[in-house]
């Protein structure tokens, strides 16, 4: 299985919705890319697109915590998201 992720003009062009791009982004786990999703829309309709903990993602749709800590550090490692301190 190949874990590489592969981001060339005609993919992105091909690119039609927020699936897809899970899909690019973690290919071979539809877990990880519901996850993804989720924790996305989450924050991209949140107040400043901020959240002060993802936690309460997990319960709300069902996933384990585990889980949404390993794909949060995955789209943090990619720079999809960025951990914001208060300090």
């Amino acid at each position: 299985m190949n874990t590489k992720i592969e981001l060339n003009h005609n993919k992105i062009t091909r690119v039609r919705d927020l699936s897809d791009l899970a899909i690019i982004l973690f290919p071979h786990n539809k877990r990880h890319q519901k996850v993804y999703l989720a924790i996305y829309i989450e924050l991209k309709y949140a107040t400043n697109q901020s959240l002060p903990t993802l936690a309460w993602i997990a319960e709300k749709y069902n996933f384990s915590h585990r889980l949404l800590e390993i794909v949060r550090a995955k789209m943090r490692r990619m720079g999809i998201i960025d951990h914001i301190s208060k300090f």
